[in-house]
């Protein structure tokens, strides 16, 4: 299926092929961006409409911006590898590592992106839960659900 659309920019025709080549362009490691400053592309507007109104195309983009992740984790460990050991040179690889894994960790935070722990403590690293309820709990333990509503509702009722 094959229809005409006219932006402000370059008259574009959606087809088969062309989004084949948009989506070839991006796994070779390029930007939707970048691939469409080339003359023989449609105006990012019109690729971003396409995305949106399509969803095989969608799919497609998808599959090729994560092909795209793999090659950008690559090319760090090519990176590294290859470093000639020249001050300049180790800056210069330094330098294209730290880009490459913070714009991974934006494409794919839960893949790439930095773990983080998060622990609560009261003041001065207290326990949170007062004394006072801890035999509602028998110690501190991971409760399912229906547990912690059960024992919300007993607090709530007064019961032990």
């Amino acid at each position: 299926m094959i229809q005409k659309l006219l932006t402000g920019g370059r008259p574009t025709l959606y087809s088969e092929n062309l989004i084949d080549e948009i989506c070839s362009r991006i796994a070779q490691g390029r930007s939707l961006r970048n691939v469409c400053l080339d003359d023989d592309m449609p105006a990012m507007s019109s690729v971003m409409k396409w995305l949106d109104e399509n969803k095989e195309f969608s799919e497609q983009y998808r599959e090729a911006t994560t092909i795209r992740e793999d090659l950008y984790f690559d090319e760090v460990l090519c990176i590294a590898d290859s470093v000639k050991a020249e001050p300049a040179e180790i800056a210069k690889a330094r330098l294209q590592i730290d880009s490459r894994k913070w714009v991974l960790s934006r494409m794919n935070p839960k893949k790439y992106g930095d773990k983080q722990s998060v622990e609560l403590a009261g003041k001065n690293g207290n326990n949170l839960i007062p004394s006072g309820l801890g035999h509602f709990y028998g110690g501190i333990k991971q409760v399912s659900d229906e547990e912690a509503a059960r024992v919300y509702i007993d607090m709530i009722n007064g019961n032990k």
